[in-house]
């Protein structure tokens, strides 16, 4: 597919894939590999990205690879191998589901903010001192 397709399309395509692949080297974070893993979808991605080696090592939700011949390699290990696909699937929905749903994601939020304010603090009461 190319172009623009609508969210419900696009949330069918993902939930159908066998594979969500991501070749990029620099990712900060792919909302993309994280919707995959929320539809039980594993992720392939490129070795040489360090946050997304992080996110398949972290959930045992994926593969990695680092030049052509290894990504043809786990590309047909992922064909030849349905149960074990659906297992780390099943390991990158759980994922997701324990480190990006809401109540989670608020709460680092909550926590960032409080540390914010309390270093601001210490700061104000430093200067203040004599």
């Amino acid at each position: 597919f190319t172009g623009f397709v609508s969210e419900k399309e696009k949330h069918q395509l993902i939930s159908q894939a066998a594979t969500l692949v991501m070749p990029s080297p620099h990712e900060s974070l792919s909302l993309a590999l994280l919707e995959g893993f929320a539809h039980g979808i594993p992720g392939l991605v490129n070795g040489h990205c360090e946050v997304l080696a992080n996110h398949i090592a972290g959930s045992k939700g994926g593969w990695t690879y680092f030049n052509q011949e290894e990504f043809e390699k786990e590309l047909n290990h992922i064909v030849e191998h349905p149960d074990e696909v659906k297992m780390t699937g099943n390991n990158a929905k759980q994922y997701v589901e324990t480190n990006y749903n809401w109540e989670t994601i608020l709460k680092t939020y909550y926590e960032v903010i409080e540390r914010i304010s309390q270093t601001d603090k210490n700061e104000q009461s430093t200067k203040a001192l004599p």
